[in-house]
C-alpha cells in the first residue's frame, strides 16, 4: 500500500509543477537568507577576531593608560626595577596610503617581540634590520600588500597618519604562512620599530600598551600582583581577551537584529509551505476519501503528507544553502560597511563557510517545514473516509473552528507583549515578543476577512455588480484556502510597513537631532583616523593653532572638544571634554535631568552621560560613575542624561579644564567656528586650514556637510536591512502566488460549472480578478494595524534595548495607502494566470469528472 500511496503522491505533483516549484523555492529563499545573514555576521567576526589576535598574540594581559596612553617610563622601569621579561611595548594606530587603503600600523620592539607575535620574527624577505630600527620612515608589510600597493623593498609609499603626509620607506616584507591561524589577519598590518611608529603617530614618549605574558599559575598570578602595585595612575592591568570581547559586543545587537529580520522572511516560507500542503491535501480530499474508503489508515495518510514536506522542505534547503553562500558574498560587503561607519574599522577578505552556519539553515528549513505541514497532516489523520469526499463538511468546520483560531491569536498575541513588557527581558525576548505578535495577527486574519468581505461585499456589487458579489462572497465560503492565502500576503506587507515605518521614523528622528546640535558655521577636526579598538587620544589641534583660529577676523566665537577613550570599571568608555559657550550648550537636549541645574553641575565637575550610555549602565541624574585618570580611578557626579544618536556606545562628557586637570592633555579633537550672518564659509575654511598649519590635513565642513554626510552614513547603515526586507517580500509574494493559483485552479470544476450555465469567458476573468483584488484589499488593510504595531515594537523596544536611543515613532498616510496598493498590486498580479487559464478552460473540459 506504501507504494501506492508514493506513486499517488509523485503523481499529484508531476501534474502540478509550478506548484512544487513555488514551494521549493519559497522554502530555498526563506533558507537562503538566514544562511546569507549567518555567513556575513560570521565572516565579520571572524575577521575581527583575526584582526585582534593579530595584534594581541599569545599576551594574556595588556598594561593600558588613560586618554594619552601609557608613558614609556613605565616600560623601562617594568624591565629594570622589577626584572619583568616577558614583556612586550606596542604602538598601535592608522596609516592610510595614498590609494586609500588603510593599515593597522604595529610600532613594535623585535627584541621583544617573540614570545607575543610569531610573525613579527624580522626575517622577512630583503629584510635590513638596521634600517628597520634607524630609517625615519621605515615599515614592513605583507609580502600581498606590497603586490597589491605596487611596490618592493626599498620603495616609497607615500601615506597619511596622525592627518599629516607621510613619506615611508619599505624595509621588508613578510609572508603569509597559510598554517598561521592569523594569517587572514596579516594582510592588512604594517609593522615599525616602537621610536618610528611613535614619530609617525605624533606620540613620541608615550605607548599604546604593554603586553604581558602573566598565565593563570601561582607565578603568573604572583607576576600580576606585582606589576599592578608598580603602574602608576592612570594605568592599569587588564586581561587581553577581554577587551576584544568589549569590542566584539558592539557589534551585537546589530548582528541580532539582521538575524532576526532574517528568521522574519523563513516565517514568510513557512507560511508557503502550510500553503503547498494545505492545498495538496484540499486538491486531493476525493482522493484521500476514496484510499480512506478501501482501506488505507489515517497514520498512513499522514506519513505521506508529512513525507511530501520532507522532500519539499530537503530540496529547498539544499538549494537555500547554495544560494545563501552567494548572497553572503554580497551582504558580507554590506555588514562591513556598515560595521565601518559605526563601530572600527575591519577588512573582510574571506567570506567563511562554517558548517555550523550551514547545518543550522539546513535544520532550519526543514523543521519550519515540517512544523507548517502539521496541520494538514492532522487534517488528513482527522479525516472520516466519508466525509472526505464532503467538501462542504470541509468549510463547515473550518467556520466552526474560526472562534477557537482567534481566540488563539488574541491569547498569542497577549502572550507577545507580556513579553515584550517584561521588566528586564533581553533582546532575544523581545524578539520572541515580536514574532508572537506578528502570529497572533495571522491567526486573527480569517475572522477578519470574514468581517471585512460583510463591509466590502456592496462595494463590490457597487463596482463589479453581480460578479462582485459573487467575488466577496467566494472568499468566505472559500475560506479553508483563502483565509490562510490572505494571511501570509498580509504578513509580508506587514514587514514591509513595520521596516518602513522604523527606518523612516529613525531617520527622522536623526534629521531632527542633527538639526538642532549642529549650530556653528565650520566644523574643524584634525587627523581624523578610523576608530580603533584601543585607541587612544591621538594627535590633535594644538592650544595655540586654537587661539590663532579664535583671533581670525570673521570668527565670532570658536568651541571645542577633545574625544578620548578612557578606562573604568565598566570597560573602556567614550569621553567627550568640552569647551563650550551659551550658544554650544543648546546644542544639547536632555533625556533626564533639568538643564540649567545640569550645567551648573557640569561646570562645578560633574559630567553629563549620553542616553546610550545611561540606558546600559542605568544611569541617572544623582547617581556616580567612576573613570580611571592620572591620579587614580576618580568618582563622578551624573547630572544630566542627553540625547545621542551618534554610537550606541554612548559617552560621559566632561568639562574642558576639568579634563585637562586630571590628564593633562590640552590638545582639542574638533572645532566648532561660528562666523557672522553673511559670512563667506568658503573663505573662511581656507583661513582657518592655513591658520592651523597647512602640514596638518583638515576637515572642514559646514553643518550642512556634516549633516547630509551623516544621513548619507545612516542610509548605508540600513541598506542591508532594506535588502533582507526586499528578500522577506520575494518569499512571501512567491507564497501568495502559489496559494492563489492553486486556488483558482482548485476551483476549476465550480468554475466550469458557472461557464456551463451561461458565463462568458471576460465574465469568468472579471469574477477571477474581483476575488484576487478583494483578497488583496484585505490583506492590505490588515497589515496596516501588523505593520503598526511591528514598527512600534521595533522603535519603542526592540531599538531601544539594541541601542539605547529614544526614537519618536512617526506613522505617514503615504506608507499606509502604499502597503496598500502594494497588496492589491501583488494580489492582482498572482491572479493574472489562473484567471487567464481559467477563462480559457472548456466547460466540457472543467466537468470531465462529473
Amino acid at each position: 500500500m506504501s507504494g501506492l500511496l508514493r506513486r499517488a503522491s509523485r503523481r499529484h505533483f508531476t501534474r502540478h509543477p509550478w506548484q512544487l516549484g513555488l514551494a521549493v523555492l519559497g522554502v530555498a529563499l526563506g533558507v537562503a537568507v538566514v544562511v546569507s545573514v549567518d555567513l556575513a555576521n560570521q565572516s565579520a567576526l571572524s575577521a575581527f577576531r583575526a584582526s585582534s589576535e593579530r595584534v594581541t598574540g599569545r599576551a594574556t594581559h595588556q598594561i593600558v593608560g588613560g586618554s594619552v596612553g601609557v608613558p614609556e617610563e613605565t616600560y623601562r622601569r617594568l624591565r629594570r626595577d622589577l626584572g619583568v621579561r616577558a614583556a612586550a611595548p606596542v604602538v598601535e594606530g592608522w596609516v592610510v596610503s595614498g590609494s586609500g587603503r588603510v593599515f593597522q600600523l604595529l610600532g613594535v620592539d623585535p627584541f621583544a617581540e617573540s614570545a607575543f607575535r610569531g610573525y613579527v620574527g624580522l626575517r622577512g624577505e630583503g629584510l635590513d634590520l638596521g634600517a628597520f630600527l634607524t630609517r625615519p620612515g621605515a615599515v614592513v608589510v605583507s609580502a600581498a600588500a606590497a603586490r597589491d600597493l605596487g611596490v618592493g623593498i626599498g620603495d616609497r609609499l607615500e601615506a597619511t597618519a596622525a592627518g599629516r603626509p607621510r613619506t615611508l620607506e619599505v624595509v621588508g616584507t613578510f609572508a603569509r604562512e597559510a598554517s598561521d591561524a592569523r594569517a587572514p589577519g596579516l594582510d592588512d598590518l604594517m609593522l615599525a620599530d616602537v621610536a618610528t611608529a611613535q614619530e609617525l603617530l605624533e606620540s613620541v614618549g608615550s605607548l599604546s600598551r604593554i603586553d604581558l605574558l602573566a598565565p593563570d599559575t601561582p607565578t603568573g598570578r604572583e607576576l600580576r600582583r606585582r606589576v599592578a602595585a608598580a603602574l602608576p595612575g592612570g594605568v592599569e592591568l587588564v586581561a587581553a581577551d577581554a577587551r576584544t570581547e568589549t569590542a566584539a559586543q558592539m557589534t551585537r545587537a546589530f548582528r541580532i537584529n539582521l538575524q532576526a529580520l532574517s528568521l522574519l522572511a523563513l516565517l514568510c516560507g513557512a507560511f508557503l509551505i502550510y500553503n503547498t500542503i494545505t492545498f495538496a491535501v484540499v486538491q486531493r480530499r476525493r482522493l484521500f476519501g476514496i484510499l480512506r474508503a478501501v482501506g488505507v489508515t489515517r497514520r498512513q495518510l499522514a506519513r505521506l503528507i508529512l513525507g511530501e514536506a520532507l522532500v519539499v522542505s530537503l530540496a529547498g534547503s539544499v538549494f537555500g544553502l547554495a544560494l545563501g553562500a552567494f548572497l553572503g558574498r554580497i551582504l558580507v560587503r554590506l555588514v562591513t560597511r556598515t560595521i565601518n561607519d559605526l563601530y572600527f574599522v575591519l577588512t573582510v577578505r574571506e567570506v567563511t563557510l562554517p558548517a555550523g552556519s550551514l547545518l543550522e539553515g539546513l535544520a532550519l528549513g526543514v523543521g519550519v517545514s515540517l512544523l507548517a505541514a502539521l496541520a494538514p497532516a492532522g487534517e488528513a489523520l482527522s479525516a472520516e473516509a466519508g466525509s472526505a469526499l464532503d467538501r462542504a463538511e470541509l468549510e463547515s468546520r473550518v467556520h466552526r473552528l474560526l472562534p477557537w483560531v482567534s481566540a488563539g491569536g488574541l491569547l498569542l498575541g497577549a502572550a507577545g507583549a507580556a513579553l515584550l513588557l517584561l521588566p528586564g527581558a533581553g533582546l532575544g525576548l523581545a524578539f520572541f515578543g515580536l514574532f508572537a505578535v506578528l502570529l497572533g495577527f495571522a491567526l486573527l486574519t480569517p475572522a477578519a476577512v470574514v468581517a471585512l468581505m460583510a463591509l466590502l461585499t456592496p462595494l463590490a456589487g457597487l463596482l463589479f455588480g453581480r460578479l462582485g458579489r459573487m467575488a466577496a462572497r467566494g472568499v468566505v465560503t472559500a475560506l479553508s484556502r483563502t483565509g490562510v492565502a490572505v494571511a501570509a500576503l498580509m504578513m509580508a506587507v506587514a514587514v514591509t510597513v513595520g521596516v518602513d515605518l522604523m527606518i523612516d521614523s529613525f531617520r527622522g528622528t536623526v534629521d531632527r537631532w542633527l538639526s538642532y546640535s549642529l549650530p556653528a558655521d565650520l566644523y574643524v577636526s584634525a587627523g581624523v583616523r578610523p576608530v580603533g579598538r584601543y585607541a587612544g587620544a591621538g594627535p590633535g589641534i594644538e592650544p595655540a593653532a586654537l587661539a590663532r583660529v579664535a583671533a581670525l577676523p570673521g570668527v565670532e566665537a570658536v568651541n571645542s572638544v577633545r574625544q578620548v577613550e578612557v578606562e573604568s570599571p565598566r570597560g573602556p568608555l567614550r569621553l567627550l571634554a568640552y569647551d563650550l559657550d551659551a550658544r554650544g550648550r543648546e546644542a544639547f537636549s536632555f533625556a533626564a535631568g533639568e538643564a540649567e541645574r545640569a550645567w551648573t553641575a557640569f561646570d562645578d565637575g560633574a559630567v553629563l552621560v549620553s542616553e546610550p550610555l545611561a540606558f546600559r549602565a542605568g544611569l541617572g541624574p544623582g547617581d556616580r560613575i567612576e573613570l580611571s585618570t592620572f591620579d587614580g580611578v576618580r568618582s563622578f557626579e551624573v547630572a544630566g542624561v542627553t540625547y545621542d544618536y551618534a554610537s550606541e556606545r554612548g559617552a560621559v562628557m566632561m568639562e574642558g579644564r576639568r579634563y585637562r586637570e586630571l590628564w593633562d592633555d590640552p590638545q582639542r579633537t574638533a572645532l566648532s567656528v561660528y562666523a557672522p550672518p553673511g559670512a563667506d564659509l568658503r573663505q573662511l575654511a581656507g583661513e582657518v586650514r592655513r591658520s592651523i598649519g597647512p602640514d596638518r590635513q583638515l576637515r572642514v565642513r559646514s553643518n550642512r556637510e556634516i549633516r547630509e554626510e551623516s544621513l548619507r552614513v545612516f542610509d548605508r547603515t540600513f541598506l542591508v536591512t532594506g535588502v533582507l526586507r526586499l528578500l522577506a517580500v520575494v518569499v512571501a509574494f512567491v507564497g501568495v502566488l502559489s496559494a492563489l493559483t492553486a486556488l483558482q485552479l482548485e476551483r476549476e470544476r465550480e468554475l466550469g460549472v458557472l461557464r456551463a450555465t451561461g458565463l462568458t469567458p471576460g465574465q469568468l476573468w472579471r469574477l477571477v480578478t474581483a476575488q484576487t483584488g478583494l483578497m488583496g484589499l484585505a490583506a492590505g488593510l490588515l497589515s496596516i494595524p501588523a505593520g503598526v504595531a511591528m514598527a512600534t515594537i521595533m522603535v519603542r523596544v526592540i531599538n531601544r534595548r539594541s541601542f539605547g536611543w529614544t526614537l519618536e515613532l512617526g506613522v505617514t498616510p503615504a506608507a499606509l495607502a502604499s502597503a496598500v496598493l502594494l497588496a492589491v498590486g501583488a494580489a492582482l498580479v498572482a491572479g493574472l494566470y489562473p484567471a487567464f487559464k481559467m477563462s480559457r478552460t472548456s466547460p466540457a473540459e472543467a466537468l470531465r469528472a462529473e
